[in-house]
């Protein structure tokens, strides 16, 4: 089959055999002209600002048949600077039996939609409740003003407000036992770098978070936690609180183990 708009055939002429039945199958699906063009220009790595119009993340991920089996998931992905890695380990160096935890509760504040996937620190006061934790705030802009005013109660090391890029970030993350975040950069960051990040959602989270699941097909390490129903987070945090007692649990039975091994 071949298509008979002027707009696919200059580009359907470029494919080759595999690519050209890729483009026919869509258009036998019946898929618009506009879609159709769209399909032989990714094929073609052509440029996104030719033509006009930007491709939608949906548009891109049907056109190309994307599905949950074909996300690439190798991580880690991101290389670290080992050098940066051990200058954090000399700033904060770990303590004899703690398990060392990041937190972030807020994101850019201008970002539309924040006031949904932010919460508070206060909301997060259950997670305090865990002994044998160092917690760590990973934390920047405005909200890293809400850690002071809970220090008695929360007691929390501002690790990173005042890191001069996000590699210097990046390398703090690294000498960590686990991140828990809400869906802003570092939970991306510490899943690209394969580490165990626990990503807290609201009710109505992110497309890529996908729905119904705990996991993430783009990042293995990842746990989620999402609201049962819209604002809360206190069923979250008590949710965390539990997961990071059983995590702790299971962290000192193995250490005993090698222990006695040893």
């Amino acid at each position: 089959m071949i298509a008979k708009q002027p707009a696919v055939k200059r580009y359907i002429v470029a494919l080759s055999g595999n690519e050209r039945e890729r483009l026919n199958a869509l258009i036998q699906k019946g898929a618009s002209p506009a879609r159709q063009v769209l399909k032989a220009r990714i094929l073609l790595k052509a440029d996104a600002s030719e033509g006009g119009a930007a491709w939608s993340d949906g548009e891109i991920a049907e056109a190309l048949d994307t599905s949950i089996d074909t996300i690439p998931s190798i991580c880690p992905y991101l290389q670290l600077d080992e050098k940066a890695i051990d200058a954090a380990w000399r700033t904060h160096p770990r303590r004899a039996n703690k398990l060392r935890v990041g937190l972030v509760w807020a994101g850019n504040p201008r970002f539309r939609g924040d006031q949904l996937r932010s919460t508070t620190l206060e909301a997060l006061l259950p997670l305090a409740e865990v002994e044998d934790v160092d917690l760590f705030s990973l934390q920047f802009g405005p909200a890293v003003e809400q850690i002071a005013p809970l220090q008695s109660r929360f007691p929390l090391t501002d690790a990173c407000s005042s890191s001069k890029d996000f590699a210097e970030t990046a390398a703090f993350v690294a000498t960590l036992d686990l991140v828990v975040s809400v869906d802003t950069a570092i939970a991306h960051l510490a899943g690209a770098m394969g580490l165990p990040v626990w990503v807290i959602l609201p009710h109505l989270a992110d497309w890529r978070w996908l729905e119904h699941r705990q996991d993430s097909p783009w990042y293995p390490t990842a746990r989620l936690f999402r609201q049962p129903s819209p604002g809360d987070w206190k069923s979250v945090a008590e949710q965390l609180r539990d997961a990071l007692c059983a995590l702790r649990r299971s962290r000192q039975a193995d250490d005993s183990d090698n222990s006695i091994q040893s």
